[in-house]
């Protein structure tokens, strides 16, 4: 029997190991906390001499051959351009020969680049409406940068998408000029770079100028209320309405008066006010505030445009929510609050008017007026004094006192007066408590103004 004894070699087959076995290298000039060395470390079993070289002059070897083991530093150069570039370090000792790849990335710190020049947009009320802008972003360097930006008021005329994004990038601008009286708006835009390096630049400034349209008078429509409970911006179908604004009707306030048809105008002293372009009942004008009556033609519609019309030129419009309910109770005050103005009806039918030193009893009638209640049926005709048979109302209505529900006893059109003019007639709650208590008057599923009480014995 005879032994053999086999001895294997599993170490590398080359003479000598360079670690790391590539080096990739990212450098942001300016930046912080970094190096622009790396350390590489020759070894082998045995002590050997190894020859370093490296084919670009931008790696540079703090020593070039050695007894190993030993450890040079590798230093770039971060003088250079920005870039990415390649070298090769090459290792020999004796046959063996050993290549090292090198990618040095050099990169300038990352900066956004957009115009500083201010952003103007003119707008003539009445003409076409001013076009989107636009603004460029790019970053002048190799890197891209995730950025956004916004409005620098909330909310704003000033609407500026996407907000989101990487460079290159082109923002649009737009403006929104609805219901804007002539003047100069100031807003701005704010951009800010969020990766990789996070930066707030100044905000762009940007300016609308609106003027006034040669064409239209010098009149204007500041808002509309409800001529009951001066609740605004939102008008239902047969709406009396109280609009303010300038120049709107003559210095001495004109009262409508029914022609003999027995219709109010639609058109009084010149002036003349229009939902859209269907003309509304006057009831009366003056300077500073006049009084119309929606027409039940705007039903069905999400929005309405009121202007004044003098001379044939109308005034910027105002843009109005329609609904099809927007109910208010009129008040003694004639400002929206306090005892309504209402009449207490007597077990024989006489009248008498309500006040806080005029209560109506618990179990008694009494008579309110309001408007906002919406279409009839059939509908009423635009300025039409309501006459018999009446017409119904198309909502359902529920009057609470005190926050109890009282009887409805009648409630739609009041006779011989303007349509839209609306009277309630109520029996008391026995369980109301005696005093001032709320009264609140629901049309569909739209409430009265609050702060109207009935004075209850």
């Amino acid at each position: 029997r005879q032994y053999i004894t086999i001895q294997i070699d599993v170490s590398s087959s080359a003479a000598f190991d360079v670690t790391p076995r590539s080096i990739s290298y990212q450098f942001v000039r300016g930046g912080q906390y970094q190096q622009t060395s790396h350390n590489v470390a020759i070894t082998a079993p045995t002590p050997i001499k190894v020859d370093l070289s490296v084919d670009q002059p931008w790696a540079i070897l703090s020593s070039y051959s050695g007894t190993t083991p030993f450890t040079v530093s590798l230093q770039f150069d971060s003088s250079l351009t920005e870039g990415v570039r390649q070298a090769t370090l090459t290792a020999r000792a004796a046959a063996s020969v050993q290549t090292i790849p090198l990618t040095w990335s050099l990169y300038d710190v990352t900066r956004l680049e957009f115009p500083s020049t201010p952003i103007k947009f003119r707008y003539q009320i009445g003409g076409p409406l001013p076009p989107g802008q636009q603004i460029r972003i790019n970053c002048p360097t190799m890197r891209s940068v995730t950025w956004r930006a916004g409005t620098a008021n909330s909310p704003d005329f000033l609407t500026v998408a996407p907000v989101y994004g990487n460079t290159p990038a082109t923002l649009t601008l737009t403006v929104d000029v609805s219901g804007r009286p002539p003047g100069v708006y100031t807003s701005g835009i704010a951009i800010q770079a969020l990766f990789p390096d996070e930066r707030t630049y100044p905000y762009l400034p940007v300016t609308l100028e609106v003027v006034a349209n040669p064409n239209v008078p010098a009149a204007s429509i500041t808002r509309a209320v409800n001529a009951a409970g001066y609740l605004g911006a939102t008008v239902s179908p047969g709406e009396i309405l109280t609009i303010f604004g300038t120049s709107i009707g003559p210095a001495t306030l004109i009262q409508a008066q029914p022609d003999s048809s027995g219709h109010y105008p639609t058109s009084l002293s010149g002036a003349t006010f229009y939902f859209d372009d269907i003309p509304a009942p006057i009831v009366y004008l003056s300077s500073g505030q006049s009084a119309v009556v929606a027409p039940f033609g705007i039903a069905g519609k999400v929005k309405t445009q009121l202007t004044f019309a003098a001379e044939g030129k109308r005034t910027a419009p105002v843009e109005l929510t329609v609904s099809n309910t927007n109910p208010g109770i009129f008040t003694a005050n004639a400002a929206g609050s306090g005892v309504p103005a209402a009449h207490n009806v007597a077990s024989d039918g006489s009248l008498s008017v309500h006040a806080e030193t005029k209560p109506v009893a618990r179990g008694g009638i009494v008579t309110l007026y309001a408007t906002g209640f919406g279409v009839t049926s059939p509908v009423l005709a635009d300025g039409s004094l309501a006459g018999l048979p009446l017409a119904k109302l198309a909502a359902s209505i529920r009057v609470f006192v005190g926050g109890n529900e009282a009887e409805l006893l009648y409630a739609g059109p009041a006779p011989g007066l303007i349509a839209g003019m609306m009277q309630i007639n109520i029996r008391v709650p026995e369980s109301v408590a005696p005093g001032n208590a709320a009264l609140l008057v629901v049309a569909g599923q739209n409430p009265s103004q609050p702060g109207v009480t009935l004075a209850v014995k």
